[in-house]
Parts: structure tokens; sequence; C-alpha cells
């Protein structure tokens, strides 16, 4: 297939906050030559509006009737010592069932690009197993780690000193405890298919592109080669072989 005419795949959180964008997105794509498809459990598929993105459910055992529901009543509380460790046991749970699921789905389907929400690692993970090229769609605030920038999902003022930089890696830290249930699945699908389970290998080196403008951001100063802000597009076509072309990309 030609890069012109590929068949890309969408793998995001089922939330609309992440397919409505990444639906928007896909429909530049099929504008641009190719064939668009957002891939999720079957409840998903009521969420999207009627248009040039196609949907396919997951077609897996586990993806029953009534699953999302349950997902979002647990999503819909998470504070508390019982309210979020029951919704990111609820995401963990998500994301095992697309791993478990993604790979026979992608191949049946004949797809040979994906498009992988940064907050889902699923996406990026099924990717590299199956070797496709994968780009990173960022919905929300970059999550990449610097030292003076603030985890997002706290609301800390940005604070360019030791003081700000000793409070981010503690945040860093609890963030990391809290997400271990996350990141056992993602360490254990990783380990099953011979591939570096390092988180920042879920970042696609052939773009990064962000909902948000630069100025909704804190200030950076280690944003990689690939990332773009907001409308700004790639300077370069992200779905020709990448310079750093590994086996686990």
């Amino acid at each position: 297939m030609t890069v012109a005419g590929r068949h890309i795949a969408i793998i995001a959180p089922p939330t609309a906050g992440h397919l409505n964008p990444l639906v928007a997105l896909g429909t530049s794509l099929v504008a641009a030559g190719h064939r668009v498809t957002l891939v999720h459990m079957a409840d998903v598929a009521a969420m999207l509006p009627r248009g040039d993105v196609a949907f396919a459910p997951l077609d897996h055992p586990a993806d029953r009737q009534g699953l999302l529901a349950e997902h979002y009543r647990k999503l819909a509380q998470p504070s508390g010592p019982v309210g979020l460790p029951r919704m990111i046991r609820s995401t963990a749970a998500m994301t095992e069932l697309l791993l478990a699921a993604l790979p026979a789905t992608l191949t049946r389907l004949g797809v040979d690009a994906v498009v992988a929400d940064s907050v889902e690692p699923a996406g990026a993970l099924v990717a590299r197993h199956l070797g496709l090229p994968f780009v990173t769609a960022i919905t929300g605030l970059p999550l990449l780690r610097e030292p003076m920038i603030p985890p997002p999902f706290l609301g800390w003022a940005y604070r360019a000193d030791a003081l700000g930089r000793n409070r981010n890696n503690g945040g860093y830290a609890v963030s990391d405890l809290l997400m271990r249930p996350v990141t056992r699945i993602v360490t254990t699908y990783a380990q099953l298919w011979g591939l570096d389970p390092d988180p920042q290998q879920q970042w696609s080196d052939r773009l990064q592109i962000a909902q948000c403008p630069a100025g909704l951001d804190f200030p950076r100063t280690a944003l990689p080669p690939s990332f773009r802000y907001g409308a700004r597009g790639a300077s370069t076509n992200p779905w020709t072989t990448s310079p750093k072309a590994t086996a686990d990309r």
C-alpha cells in the first residue's frame, strides 16, 4: 500500500475528550487519501458521529455489552481513598483488554499505521509489537516530563527554582506509585513481546502532535524534534521511514 493510501487505526481512551479530537484528525486524514478506523470496544460505536472515520469493534470475548457504562461509573468518582484506586484499576483493565485484543483486530483489518493517544499506552505498544509506524496524539496537556514542569493533572503553578523542581519530582513519584496497576500490565505485555517497557518508548519519534497551542503549555526546554503544537503540521511525512528505525518502533 502506498503512503498516500494507508489504513490508519486510531487507538484512544473511550471518552469524548479524547475521541472527538481524534475523529476530527481522522477526518482530515481521510481527506488526504487515507482510510481511517477507530478501534475500541463495541459500545464506543454509539459515541461516534457519522462521517468518514469508520469504526471497528475489538471482537474479543471480554468486550461485553455494558462494560463501557461500568467504566464510566468508576471514572465519575475519581477521588478519595476508594474512588481513585478504583478508577486506576478500571483504566488498567481497559488497557489490558486493548493489549489482548488489538493485535488480532488490527491484523484482521489490514491496518498498516496507528495514531496512538498519549494516555492510552496500548496503542503505541501494539504498534511496536506489530511493526507498524505510529504517531502520538496528545489531546490534553503534554505529559512529557521535564524537571521544571509540574505534573499537569495537579494544578500546580510553574516554578523555575529548586523548590519547584523538588516539588515536581515528588508529584511524579506519587503519580508513578498510583499508576502501578497500569504500568505492570504494560510491562508484562512488553516483556511477552520482547519489547523495551520504558514509558519513553510510547512516544513516537516520527511525530508527536498536541491539540493545545504552545501558549497553553508550561515553558519547556527539552521537547523532542518530532513534537508539534496545535495546528502546526509536521515538517516531514511521519509515515516515511524514521531516522531511528528500530525493530521495536
